[in-house]
């Protein structure tokens, strides 16, 4: 699935306020809690152009993933990030560890 596929999907039902979200309280959403990009925040003209030019090029074939989605991709930090955010799950939601590592990978 394409990212620009993958966004367009996600949707938060909320309420929402008219003022703009101060800059430093803006999050992006993460697969696994691995937080493999940086966020780049744009607005106005510069937004406006991107939205034109992305789309675009990732219609043209000219862009690719740069993170996959498929967890046995992760390494390194984003493995460690993975495997503590799943750890956190099991246990918030009562699954002894030791059930947890017979299922893993």
């Amino acid at each position: 699935m394409l990212f620009r596929d993958v966004v367009g999907e996600r949707h938060s039902v909320r309420s929402f306020l008219l003022q703009p979200v101060p800059e430093e309280l803006l999050r992006s959403p993460s697969n696994c809690n691995t937080q493999p990009w940086q966020t780049h925040i744009v607005s106005g003209a510069k937004r406006d152009a991107l939205n034109k030019v992305i789309p675009a090029a990732d219609d043209a074939g000219q862009l690719t993933p740069d993170f996959s989605f498929d967890t046995r991709d992760f390494h390194g930090v984003y493995r460690e990030r993975y495997k503590d955010q799943g750890a956190a799950y099991y246990q918030a939601i009562g699954v002894k560890r030791e059930a947890f590592e017979q299922h893993r990978d």
